[in-house]
């Protein structure tokens, strides 16, 4: 291989001169309609990756128009996408600005037409870069992202320009012969998809007419049908914006255009189509075209009418539509002799008309309008058609009849001002077109002046680039600078692909999951993507490890946990249930559910139980240390639960206490230096917070306690307990519950009887383990506390004697005065107070608890219980 190879060339940094000879020699063997190969491609990624960053800017007016010419191949043009997306993504903005310039450069030298001699698979591509909008999507997103582009590459960007540019483009191809009608339909086809159809035709189209006319029939005809169809919609919609909206539109010249084009099967498949709603000038200016390629027959008549006259038709097709369709009929009407005189058009008018009287509004008084427009004897004396509007529609019959079958001259179309194309040429000769600003010499950057040394001056000064964050790696290769690039998920479904990644990267995960509360709450009440992925993404977050040791990892997933907890409660409540119930989970996943479930109660209820003191990065139960060690070095209030059952208590056992002292202190009358109160209600009030709406009353027997309660007695009689502490956990989050959701619960009578049963067949397992029976004791305080003590001592004595037993005996037998006590005595004050008020009702719950000597000794039991403890 010689070393003068223009790729070798390019690879050995030549100079100016070097440069110029090799892209001369590239562009002499290659065209650019030239089938591009391997090393093509290559001479194209070197010249955008090593060549134009370097000497672009540098280069005079030669050097760059060769280097445009060494780009103008269709791979030159894909290379130049491919570049730009590489660039756009690393923020390269000067890079970006000189392949942009490059474009244009490219678009502004070589039309559409000198693609055409390249083979089919090519021009496919081309026309999929251009006319499919790849080159316009591209550019367009580079220029919004660019903070400053300039005014001569801007057009790339801008749909209306690009579509103006392909259609003279095509426009002129068409007329020198240069493309084919094939070619030109197949880039009319893509061009009309860009949705820019308007500024499209306006180039196009006065480009061909009137001495071209016919080479646009031919690109008409050339195009597929469903492509006719479009074209048709397009050439309408010009037609009707352009000149048909005036006070006196040239309906002959539209006519004669539309005869021309469009032949008449299609024509009137387009103005009969029920989603066509053309002007009434466009109307007209058809049925001119129809009527003058054959007289209208009968046949297209009664197919009007027979769309007029459908009842679903009437009832359900909207107003605008209706209103064209009798802007159709009535100049249609205007040809035939009327009274219609053919039967079978008579009867469908009759139909109509008796099928709009039963509507109402707009559609009846149409079927009125054209009523009388048939029929002149027809009267239907309302002062609805009496009205200006009503004569102008029955006028149109009139309008029909004078338009008749007369063509006009389509050189009436030529507009007097200055075409678009024109337009658009004016305005790049205004802005300095890029072909005249790259064949001036490139002017010098300005230094900044800076107070140095004279030596110096001629150096201009660059800001200094972004430090990197403090890293504790030495290897500079292990910097990520790419932190700026990542964006927090918007959609449920982008942060499941996050989590659920194989190769999960630490700032990403990070991002995903402080950002997921507000994710899911913000989905709470809109869209449907917490009902499409909402399990998916619950057993995500459950089953997340912390594999990067991640700081508040915990405490992310866990407000996630709750966020979603609270969004769907239906939904989560029954799989959280199962999850805990069914063992296919670990003991950290399943107090980290039950830990979220309680949280979402406790925020559905809209109660204040204290968890505002929740101190930060808290952990859920599986990070506890071992029990031996967990009781001298960690904090009582870990765990969320734990947390939220201290403030139950806290709040239940409170006026207990505070009682309690009062009886001790004495009577009132003797306490000397006190403020006499005669009642608590005030202060009580003066504390307590405003009530919320409980939402939590409505589902949360059949959202929470009952799924988790069923799966407990199942499991229950599968594997039993294992683990007492997981049994206590359930335990507190049924409490929890049970006493977020009263008292107005539906099922809170239900709620207590479970949660009671619960707790009698955990007695036994409690036995010396004060985790669990501190667990039941807390149970049992939260239904005392939900329920008067008269409907306890209604509908559940047994149960409150059977705990007056046991509660007495832990009581008794327990022996540090530490919580567990105190939730004893607590409980004991509570039947206490029940056994004090309503005797009666408990006797007769007695009778039914046991035989005789049974009954006897547990009314002693009662006496010796209610002795020990102080009297309220």
């Amino acid at each position: 291989m010689s070393s003068a190879d223009p790729l070798i060339v390019l690879k050995s940094r030549p100079d100016v001169h070097a440069l110029t000879e090799a892209l001369a020699e590239h562009s002499a063997s290659h065209r650019p309609s030239s089938t591009p190969d391997p090393r093509a491609a290559q001479f194209t990624q070197a010249l955008l990756a090593e060549i134009v960053p370097i000497h672009w800017e540098v280069a005079d007016d030669k050097t760059r128009k060769e280097l445009i010419c060494a780009l103008a191949t269709i791979n030159g043009l894909g290379g130049c996408l491919t570049r730009l997306d590489g660039l756009l993504k690393a923020r390269e903005w000067s890079q970006c600005s000189q392949v942009l310039q490059i474009l244009s450069g490219v678009f502004d030298s070589f039309p559409v037409w000198r693609y055409a001699e390249a083979d089919k698979g090519l021009w496919r591509e081309y026309i999929a870069l251009t006319a499919g909008g790849r080159i316009l999507g591209k550019c367009a997103e580079v220029l919004q992202a660019m903070p400053d582009a300039e005014e001569g590459v801007k057009w790339l960007g801008e749909g209306k320009a690009w579509a103006c540019w392909l259609g003279s483009g095509i426009a002129e191809g068409t007329i020198k012969n240069e493309l084919g009608p094939s070619q030109a339909a197949g880039l009319l086809n893509k061009a009309l998809g860009l949705g820019y159809t308007f500024e499209l035709m306006d180039v196009l189209v006065p480009a061909l007419i009137p001495t071209n006319v016919t080479q646009l029939c031919d690109l008409h005809a050339a195009l597929l049908l469903t492509a006719r169809h479009n074209h048709l919609h397009a050439l309408c919609s010009w037609l009707s914006r352009k000149y048909l909206s005036g006070s006196s539109p040239p309906l002959g010249a539209a006519a004669a255009l539309l005869s021309a084009v469009v032949s008449r099967n299609e024509l009137e498949a387009y103005i009969l189509s029920p989603s066509t709603t053309q002007s009434l000038p466009l109307t007209r200016a058809a049925l001119i075209a129809l009527h003058s390629q054959s007289p209208l027959n009968l046949t297209f008549l009664n197919k009007i009418l027979i769309r007029f006259s459908d009842v679903t038709y009437i009832a359900h097709a909207p107003t605008v539509a209706q209103e064209a369709l009798t802007q159709l009929l009535l100049p249609t009407l205007g040809r035939f002799d009327l009274p219609l005189k053919d039967s079978e058009a008579q009867r469908l008018w009759m139909e109509s008309t008796s099928n709009r009287l039963t509507s109402i509004g707009r559609r009846r008084w149409l079927g009125m309008v054209v009523g009388e427009a048939v029929d002149k004897s027809l009267k239907f004396g309302v002062d609805e058609m009496k009205t200006e509007e009503a004569q102008a529609w029955k006028a149109l019959v009139d309008v029909g009849r004078q338009d008749g079958a007369m063509l006009g001259q389509i050189e009436a179309l030529t507009r007097p001002e200055e075409t678009k194309a024109e337009k658009m040429e004016a305005k790049k000769k205004k802005e300095v077109s890029f072909l005249d600003a790259i064949s001036r010499d490139p002017e010098p950057a300005t230094p900044q002046v800076v107070d140095s040394d004279d030596e110096e001056e001629d150096f201009p000064v660059y800001e200094l680039p972004d430090s990197d964050d403090p890293d504790s790696d030495d290897d500079p290769t292990l910097i990520n600078r790419e932190k700026h690039k990542i964006t927090p998920p918007v959609y449920i479904r982008n942060l499941l692909v996050t989590l659920r990644a194989s190769e999960p990267k630490y700032d990403v995960v990070k991002l995903a999951l402080k950002h997921a509360e507000g994710l899911v709450r913000r989905h709470t009440s809109f869209g449907t993507e917490l009902d499409l992925y909402g399990i998916e993404l619950a057993n995500t977050l459950a089953g997340m490890n912390d594999e990067f040791d991640m700081p508040d990892f915990v405490d992310m997933k866990q407000r996630a946990l709750v966020a979603l907890v609270v969004g769907r409660p239906k939904l989560i409540g029954p799989w959280a249930a199962e999850g805990v119930c069914s063992g296919k989970w670990s003991l950290g996943q399943r107090m980290a559910v039950l830990a979220a479930v309680s949280s979402a109660a406790v925020e559905l209820s809209g109660q204040d139980l204290g968890q505002q003191k929740k101190v930060e990065g808290a952990v859920i139960a599986s990070k506890l240390l071992p029990k031996h060690l967990h009781a001298i070095y960690a904090d009582d209030s870990t765990t969320e639960i734990d947390r939220l059952t201290r403030g139950i208590e806290e709040a239940s056992l409170k006026p207990l206490a505070a009682e309690a002292v009062d009886a001790l202190s004495g009577p009132e009358a003797l306490k000397v230096g006190q403020t006499r109160r005669f009642s608590r209600r005030p202060e009580v009030q003066a504390r307590q917070k405003k009530p919320e709406v409980n939402t939590l009353a409505r589902i949360a027997g059949k959202g929470y306690f009952f799924p988790l309660a069923g799966g407990w007695w199942m499991m229950m009689r599968g594997e039993g307990v294992r683990e007492p502490l997981f049994a206590a956990q359930v335990v507190k989050t049924l409490g929890i519950v049970l006493r977020c959701s009263a008292p107005s619960a539906c099922d809170l009578r239900e709620m207590t009887s479970e949660l009671w049963g619960i707790v009698f067949g955990l007695r036994a397992k409690a036995n010396g383990d004060n985790t669990l029976t501190e667990a039941l004791l807390f149970a049992l305080l939260v239904i005392f506390e939900v329920h008067e003590p008269r409907r306890l001592a209604e509908g559940w004595a047994k149960e409150v004697m059977e705990t007056r037993e046991w509660v007495g005996g832990v009581f008794e037998h327990m022996i540090d005065e530490g919580r567990t006590k105190m939730l004893a005595a607590g409980i004991l004050l509570k039947i206490n107070e029940v056994a004090e008020k309503f005797e009666v009702l408990l006797m007769g719950g007695m009778l039914s608890f046991g035989e005789g000597g049974r009954q006897e000794g547990l009314g002693l039991k009662m006496g010796n219980l209610a002795i020990g403890l102080p009297r309220r």
